[in-house]
């Protein structure tokens, strides 16, 4: 969400664009991310699995920082607005689940409202972590830190998911 709510509609600024660029980027990541929530829950991902999912999610969640910055359209930017569409959908659906799957009863409301303040935390230092790389070195800078993160967040579900 750091890229795609704030970074993104500045570099499509930045192309030159309008403002109906940025408010159809925002449209193809809404609807990419509805679907892919609504998809999250289909016999296919099922079958593929938990570990799967989230791992190549965050895997094409890197591609997409690694890509963006580096794009001179803003139609490929269009098309690229699908992958964080596809993490929103598929990964706010699999964590909350994976969260609050060994929880018990008894426990979930403040299970979720711990799992929602971590996320939140994260909503907040992440954009504020991107901002000062940004200012101090560029734009290419921050979304390659995210990238690595994105890396660093896959190589753990990996490791989690094969562990349980």
């Amino acid at each position: 969400m750091t890229t795609t709510m704030s970074f993104t509609t500045r570099i499509i600024k930045n192309l030159g664009t309008n403002s109906m660029s940025i408010g159809l980027s925002s449209i193809i990541y809404m609807l990419s991310a509805v679907c892919f929530a609504k998809m999250a829950s289909s016999d296919v991902y099922m079958k593929l699995g938990v570990r799967t999912c989230i791992t190549v999610t965050f895997l094409t969640t890197a591609l997409y920082c690694v890509l963006v910055p580096q794009c001179s359209s803003v139609y490929m930017i269009f098309v690229l607005q699908i992958l964080p569409g596809m993490a929103t959908g598929i990964l706010f659906s699999y964590l909350t689940s994976e969260a609050m799957k060994y929880v018990p009863q008894e426990s979930k409301s403040t299970a979720m409202g711990f799992f929602q303040a971590v996320y939140a935390l994260g909503m907040t230092l992440f954009p504020m972590i991107c901002g000062n790389i940004v200012s101090y070195f560029s734009m290419l800078y921050a979304y390659l830190f995210l990238a690595v993160i994105c890396l660093i967040a896959s190589s753990i579900s990996f490791i989690y998911c094969k562990s349980h």
